[in-house]
């Protein structure tokens, strides 16, 4: 077996995260009418893989990436919906930018699509314009949530009104994916293999009324819509992944945990502390506890930040001694260096810090303001 250096490094976390990404697509074949829920679940993860492997590969493996053809646009998009990811660390956006997307693209080209053509007097007022997706009664994820995740420009995804766009840009990233060797398995299992058809439930609903409930109340809507979002990320992350108990999935479930709360974390932290912002007295509350907790401290620790950038990146963040890694053991021994800890404790940890946060935020979403 050769050395271990940064470019194998590099390559083989890729290739975990492509096989993780190949059973899942070929899992979705036979999930039916779990399928398109499941994968607006994952959108914006697949952007982080595709984007992020593209990047490297470029340097890395040069003939390889010259092998992908992306479609106009198609790059664009993938950035777009990589950077969702960062939540309120997004620079390109910050906190002011991610609210005012919502209010200005997300929320009108929902209404647009599905209330404005309402032409009956008053009927308008019955339509709905938000589509929510829950398991076993947690919100996983919404039209809202999934227009912010995906990348596309909001105002041109229902323009076709058959879908055509979303199918369009799946199969785009089942090209890339293929590419990058991931293989088309009848037998493959991933979380969706586990998932029960009768937890998942759909509802419409009018989201003015949605986002003046709960959460931060009815004075801040677009602060609701994030939260939501955040809502549906985590629970996603509780939920669902966690029914994949394969040892194949076991690095890139810990690796999408991670990201998910080390960036809710952040972003709750970035709003509370941003003073132009009016949270309620329950909101701070909310907020302070979530991130009071011991391991939530130790996830946002500036000098554990390593760790998130090599997982986000690929490439290895230089304050990670080479030396001190190895193949054969899940993420090569990062966490273990960075947190002294053992993978398996620190996956236990991760795991159990992500349902107090999903049950915190499930309760949040519910509270009379």
């Amino acid at each position: 077996m050769p050395n271990l250096t940064r470019d194998i490094l590099v390559r083989d976390a890729i290739d975990v995260d492509v096989a993780f990404v190949g059973r899942f697509i070929s899992s979705l074949v036979k999930a039916e009418t779990l399928a398109p829920s499941a994968l607006f679940c994952m959108f914006n993860y697949l952007s982080l893989f595709a984007y992020e492997s593209y990047a490297r590969l470029k340097i890395l493996d040069p003939s390889t990436a010259g092998g992908v053809s992306f479609t106009p646009g198609m790059l664009d998009l993938l950035e777009r919906s990589r950077h969702s990811l960062k939540l309120f660390e997004d620079t390109h956006r910050g906190v002011s930018g991610q609210l005012d997307f919502f209010a200005d693209k997300v929320a009108p080209a929902h209404r647009r699509a599905f209330i404005d053509p309402v032409r009956l007097p008053f009927a308008s007022a019955w339509k709905a314009d938000l589509g929510l997706t829950r398991y076993e009664d947690q919100l996983i994820t919404s039209t809202f949530a999934t227009t912010f995740t995906l990348g596309h420009p909001p105002e041109k995804l229902f323009l076709d009104g058959t879908g055509e766009t979303l199918k369009n840009i799946s199969q785009e990233y089942g090209r890339y994916f293929r590419h990058l060797g991931a293989v088309p398995d009848p037998t493959a299992q991933s979380f969706v293999s586990a998932m029960d058809v009768s937890g998942i439930a759909n509802q419409d609903v009018r989201s003015v009324v949605q986002y003046s409930n709960g959460f931060n109340g009815k004075m801040t809507p677009t602060i609701n819509m994030l939260l939501s979002t955040f809502q549906g990320l985590i629970n996603t992350c509780d939920q669902l992944l966690g029914l994949d108990t394969s040892e194949a999935s076991r690095q890139t479930i810990f690796k999408l945990r991670y990201l998910t709360v080390y960036q809710v974390l952040r972003s709750l932290s970035i709003l509370k502390d941003e003073k132009v912002r009016v949270l309620t007295l329950q909101s701070h509350q909310y907020i302070d506890g979530l991130l009071a907790d011991p391991d939530a401290i130790l996830i946002v620790d500036p000098a554990k930040k390593p760790l998130r950038n090599t997982l986000m990146h690929y490439g290895l963040d230089t304050r990670i001694d080479l030396t001190g890694l190895t193949r054969g053991r899940p993420l090569y021994g990062m966490v273990e260096q960075v947190f002294q800890l053992d993978f398996e404790e620190m996956e236990q940890r991760l795991a159990e810090l992500t349902g107090r946060i999903a049950g915190e935020l499930n309760t949040w979403a519910t509270q009379k303001v």
